[in-house]
């Protein structure tokens, strides 16, 4: 069984990596991520953003399209916590999107304190241990509780000015996760807010008033963010000709497709190909 599959079948995967493991990236997936940087430094591209690893680092990830090791000298070791979006999104659940928007838009975390540091290597050690037992009925219930822990310890300065309550989990919240669940099942079919709104028995409006709130960006520019990182990761990685790529995310021809890749980035797919 792969790992792709073992996270699929339990929402999770978590292990210690090493230098060679750790080069064999690239990683192809729709899933979030955390890494506990232990010894050593390394390179990574994820979702087209490169970062510089060292020791006391913690990164977090969500819904790495695309990920790839650069460097990692002989000496680096990471632990590697990987889980599938359902399962990530349901251990969350009464997070305000706010407080956990606070974690993620920057998702290298230097933990400078060692008892935190010490907290977020053991939360690490009790999902390994589960991992182990298979035959457990609340292992993803133990598993999600650690995981929302460690966002919580990252989001620990945010807190402070953010009122965390179960009342700050509002309906809106509910509204945005289930809006960016939408994403990911329907965005190569659908790029148009009022699609996402009718689903969720709202308004146009009132979604982007809610994705506005939530992350700081509109429904569209959410939608059109997403879009493009998936179009930029096939055209790195599927060998697919433009027209087949403008086929499979339902643009009318090539040509419209290289309109909005050029919109979004500057640049016509196969110039951005022959770069990368």
């Amino acid at each position: 069984m792969s790992y792709i599959d073992l996270i699929k079948e339990n929402g999770y995967l978590i292990a210690d990596v090493k230098s060679e493991q750790f080069k064999t990236l690239p990683v192809e997936t729709r899933f979030d991520v955390v890494m506990l940087c232990h010894s050593g430094i390394a390179e990574i591209e994820f979702n087209m953003k490169r970062l510089r690893l060292a020791p006391h680092m913690c990164v977090v990830f969500s819904n790495v399209l695309y990920g790839r090791a650069t460097m990692a000298s002989e000496d680096f070791k990471v632990t590697v916590l990987v889980m599938d979006r359902k399962f990530a999104l349901d251990a969350t659940v009464g997070i305000p999107t706010e407080l956990l928007h606070k974690v993620i838009e920057q998702p290298v975390h230097i933990i400078e304190d060692n008892a935190e540091w010490e907290m977020l290597n053991k939360m690490m050690e009790i999902i390994k241990l589960n991992m182990y037992c298979m035959a457990q009925p609340q292992q993803r219930e133990m598993v999600g509780v650690q995981f929302r822990a460690m966002l919580l310890t990252l989001a620990s300065n945010a807190m402070q000015s953010l009122e965390f309550s179960s009342s700050s989990f509002t309906m809106s919240d509910t509204y945005f996760r289930n809006f960016i669940t939408l994403i990911d099942a329907h965005i190569k079919e659908h790029h148009e807010v009022a699609f996402y709104a009718e689903q969720l028995h709202i308004t146009p409006k009132y979604l982007s008033e809610i994705c506005k709130q939530k992350s700081g960006y509109k429904a569209k520019e959410i939608l059109s963010s997403v879009l493009v990182a998936n179009i930029k990761k096939d055209i790195m990685v599927s060998g697919k000709s433009m027209k087949s790529l403008a086929y499979e995310y339902h643009f009318a021809d090539q040509s419209s497709l290289g309109k909005f890749f050029r919109k979004m980035t500057g640049k016509s797919p196969v110039m951005y190909r022959k770069e990368k």
